[in-house]
């Protein structure tokens, strides 16, 4: 059984997560059975998923999360609702524990599992302790954005950075720079993103397409007049010099 196991939260990386089943009332067949829906709960955000599994209401016992009954059918709901809760635990331990940070987009309700590069880690451990540390599994104190990028301006101005520095500007940055220059699939960015589509990352390698384009524009002025052509043979030349080698 699964001991209420969905009703407890593990705390794993300063992260939280939890697992709840239930049965989803508002699509009931017409047999009268109503699909049993799984919810995946990462930083106090979820996201709801499909177990393919039916049963009639009064069949759910919602404090186990489990069937009630001894029939062969309730058995095998059971056994798969019980897997279902193992593989999920186990797939996320696994992610945390590869140096993953595992959060949840709260613009698009997606779930997002992020490995962490080696200097992320080093700024969790030198913080993770400090006045800055959150609470409930939260790396850092929450702050509404228009604060952090107030305190992202004095920062720039403190290290004489002249650019505008934005909370969306490191999210692009992770996006173009770290990943897609890298030549990271766009696919595995759009889930460490927290998209729905990919369609919505393209924007991101669109943007890179037109840095590219920007940076071989630059550099064609940079090496101008520095090549000349002028001591090559013609082709005309070229023909005649190998016609007569032959």
């Amino acid at each position: 059984m699964l001991n209420n196991q969905s009703n407890i939260i593990m705390q794993i990386n300063r992260s939280t997560f939890g697992i709840l089943f239930y049965f989803n009332t508002s699509k009931t067949k017409k047999s009268g059975k109503c699909p049993i829906v799984g919810r995946i709960t990462a930083d106090g955000k979820n996201t709801s998923f499909s177990t393919g599994l039916g049963i009639s209401p009064e069949q759910w016992d919602a404090k186990s999360e489990l069937v009630v009954g001894k029939s062969k059918e309730v058995s095998s709901i059971n056994q798969q609702i019980e897997k279902y809760q193992r593989e999920i635990e186990e797939h996320y331990k696994t992610l945390v524990n590869d140096n993953g940070y595992v959060t949840n987009r709260q613009k698009t309700g997606t779930a997002s599992y992020i490995p962490l590069l080696d200097i992320p880690k080093q700024i969790l451990e030198r913080y993770k302790d400090s006045e800055f540390a959150g609470t409930e599994g939260r790396v850092f104190k929450l702050q509404h954005h228009v604060c952090v990028n107030w305190q992202l301006k004095r920062l720039a101005k403190a290290t004489n950075i002249d650019k505008r520095l934005t909370f969306h500007m490191s999210r692009f940055t992770f996006a173009t720079t770290v990943c897609l220059t890298q030549e990271v699939p766009i696919e595995s960015l759009s889930q460490m993103m927290g998209h729905l589509s990919t369609k919505t990352t393209q924007i991101y390698a669109e943007v890179t397409k037109t840095k590219i384009d920007e940076d071989m524009t630059n550099l064609a002025k940079t090496i101008e007049g520095k090549f000349d052509l002028s001591d090559v043979p013609t082709k005309k030349l070229i023909r005649k010099v190998v016609f007569n080698n032959e």
